[in-house]
């Protein structure tokens, strides 16, 4: 897993380019243990406006198709809850969920998953959001208009785990903890599904899970060398995409091997 025990602002992981595998309809998740209070950005006008980064693609920069977020993962301080956000096609307007007050316990190794279902013969899109395999919030997107409900997948912003990126490559934000096992799927994983990834407590089991929709999978495990399992504290030049479709990290921060002491191999 990655680490990063401060605030300091831009310490994640650089994933490439949201228009690099974004889809209208996805899936993401991640295993994450929040240790203190990060530092927030914003996912634009009308949207959720002080987060702390767990997988973003993209952030708030710019009303404009192409500058726009198609998903954000993030914790939500200070209520202790988990947010889920996009900017749409027609105008960069948000459209976001948020679960309950104190979903998510500091010190406390949590699974959180995002779901969004766009629908291009109902007016509506749907997200949904799960906490430690269990659905904790629903939402409707509800527009006569497709694009209104659809997720900016042009957008040439950056992805980031644990930071935002902007599409200037510029890093900010900071998720004060760990995170680990961040996978994205370019469709919608079932309640049982999303159940399966917590309930294993264990790593690379998004590989088992619909993967031929699989769009990217960080076990975060890498050594300096890239092979294997982590050594605390060593630095990898980049960071596994696992799910076969290579598209690499780069890391702004050290891989800690602690995965272990909360999943099993």
């Amino acid at each position: 897993m990655i680490q990063n025990l401060s605030n300091t602002t831009g310490t994640g992981l650089w994933c490439g380019q949201v228009k690099t595998y974004a889809s209208p309809r996805f899936t993401v998740s991640a295993w994450i243990r929040r240790m203190g209070t990060g530092t927030t950005i914003s996912m634009g006008a009308g949207g959720l406006a002080a987060v702390e980064p767990i997988f973003c693609g993209g952030m708030g920069e710019s009303e404009t198709i192409g500058l726009n977020v198609a998903w954000a993962l993030a914790y939500i301080p200070p209520s202790g809850s988990i947010g889920g956000d996009f900017e749409d096609m027609t105008n960069g307007g948000n459209h976001f969920i948020t679960a309950s007050v104190n979903s998510i316990l500091n010190n406390t190794m949590s699974h959180v998953a995002l779901t969004y279902d766009y629908s291009s013969s109902l007016n509506t899109g749907s997200w949904k959001l799960y906490i430690n395999g269990a659905l904790n919030a629903t939402a409707l997107v509800t527009s006569a208009t497709a694009t209104t409900r659809t997720p900016d997948t042009s957008s040439t912003q950056g992805i980031g785990i644990g930071i935002g990126v902007t599409s200037a490559g510029a890093r900010t934000g900071a998720f004060y903890g760990y995170i680990t096992d961040v996978a994205y799927w370019s469709t919608i994983l079932n309640a049982t599904e999303i159940y399966q990834l917590y309930q294993s407590n264990q790593k690379y089991m998004p590989l088992q899970i619909q993967p031929s929709s699989l769009q990217v999978y960080y076990p975060l495990d890498d050594l300096g060398d890239n092979v294997g399992r982590p050594t605390s504290g060593v630095s990898a030049s980049i960071i596994q995409d696992r799910s076969g479709r290579n598209r690499h990290g780069t890391p702004y921060l050290k891989v800690s091997g602690s995965a272990e002491n909360f999943l099993s191999y």
